[in-house]
């Protein structure tokens, strides 16, 4: 009977399980989204649960990672309201502005008014 080490548990799954949560923080390191600095973390887990004689234990291997966040994008928008009276919001983008004067600096509606 071979004796077990990190590389022979389960035929490997260990490292397998590393592997696929390796891949991962590849992707997340080389998504432009995310922080390049952030730390990356991979951690593979081994549960055992020995029964009451001591001889024998349940085991269980988890591999889990923890990747950079999406980095916030920050921009600004205008408000307006239409000839309908709705409220609109539009992203900053100079063509969409009317040069005949029917887009104004939107004014928020009155107190009480709805």
């Amino acid at each position: 009977m071979k004796e077990v080490d990190l590389t022979s548990w389960d035929s490997g799954v260990a490292v397998d399980l590393f592997n696929e949560e390796l891949r991962k923080v590849l992707v997340n390191i080389a998504d432009n989204n995310v922080k390049a600095e952030a730390v990356r973390k991979i951690k593979i887990e081994f549960s055992l649960k020995p029964d009451n004689s001591r001889r024998l234990a349940a085991v269980s291997v988890t591999a889990t990672s923890t990747l950079a966040p999406v980095q916030a994008h920050k921009g600004i928008v205008f408000f307006d309201s239409g000839k309908d009276g709705k409220i609109g919001v539009y992203q900053d983008d100079p063509a969409q502005l009317e040069l005949d004067g029917s887009n104004t600096v939107f004014e928020m509606p009155k107190e009480g008014v709805r």
